[in-house]
């Protein structure tokens, strides 16, 4: 038995030690959740508009836009609940803050990123935002929360092939989205994700809304709610009863706390030349969106 042992430790020892090696090094690689953490801890205090929410509005609301000192902190499928754990993050922080812009779009008061295929990024916020999201180990590791041939890959493009893996400009704008792909395809297969068989997150989601809203009114924040524009095969295939219930439920918000809400859904001024896919738009439309924020913000 003790020769077994002595044999079983003798092979796992480098197998060990190894994963904490690969481990070490994919936590070096810099990343999007490193860069605005590190402009965050630094400059939350200067930050005048906050641009919160999910990948829409990673990709959608380009802060150089905007004539208020702005920075953009959303990230791809970045639910309510994240957004309020920045928020109280750097609650201190938070001197110069004067709006908080946040997308209400078709799934978002649906979807939680603890929940579904995106659980894998809540590892994100617990490694490079030191965010104690969740104490299991798989949220704590990069090997163990992401799939092997995606580690190879991001190990192979940095340290071998010397490729950047930032897709975020200095204020937070997601930058990958250029050009443009086939819209009927993507609307096709974005709706498939984003249409729900039911409403069971919702009072979390719409409590959640209301504690960021609170937090603002705590401090004299203005808080501005959209719905991204997206193509007309997205929003003309959207659940009626899902976008209903969506926009019945921010009017409640509205009345009740008077924050402002524009829907941009089906706004005709967005062009099929202005999205990346069916409901993101590429480097023309973010644009045009992030002057349309710019001005709702300075005329609240």
């Amino acid at each position: 038995m003790k020769k077994f042992v002595t044999h079983t430790l003798a092979f796992l020892l480098p197998i060990v030690f190894l994963g904490f090696i690969v481990e070490a090094l994919l936590r070096r690689i810099p990343n999007d959740y490193k860069l605005k953490k590190a402009y965050l801890d630094h400059n939350a205090s200067n930050v005048q508009t906050l641009i919160l929410g999910n990948s829409h509005s990673f990709y959608g609301v380009d802060p150089k836009f905007l004539t208020t000192n702005s920075f953009n902190a959303a990230s791809v499928s970045q639910s309510l609940n994240y957004d309020y754990y920045i928020l109280k993050k750097y609650e201190n922080h938070w001197t110069h803050l004067t709006q908080i812009v946040i997308p209400i779009d078709y799934f978002t008061l649906y979807k939680n990123l603890d929940i579904g295929s995106d659980l894998w990024r809540r590892k994100n916020y617990n490694l490079y935002y030191d965010m104690n999201v969740s104490s299991d180990i798989a949220t704590n590791t990069e090997l163990l929360s992401t799939r092997f041939k995606s580690n190879l890959t991001r190990l192979t493009s940095y340290y071998i092939f010397k490729n950047s893996l930032i897709t975020t400009e200095a204020l937070g704008w997601g930058n990958a989205y250029k050009g443009h792909k086939d819209l009927q395809k993507t609307a096709r297969v974005a709706l498939s994700r984003h249409t729900v068989k039911n409403y069971n997150l919702l009072a979390d989601n719409v409590r959640t809304l209301t504690n960021i809203i609170k937090f603002a009114k705590a401090r004299n924040i203005d808080v501005v709610f959209f719905t991204s524009p997206a193509c007309k095969y997205y929003y003309d295939n959207v659940s009626q009863a899902q976008i209903g219930k969506t926009l019945s439920e921010v009017k409640k918000l509205k009345d009740a706390y008077g924050v402002k809400y524009v829907n941009l859904l089906d706004d005709k001024s967005f062009l099929d030349a202005d999205f990346y896919d069916a409901d993101h738009l590429n480097w023309a439309g973010a644009k045009k969106l992030s002057l349309k924020i710019n001005h709702i913000v300075n005329h609240l």
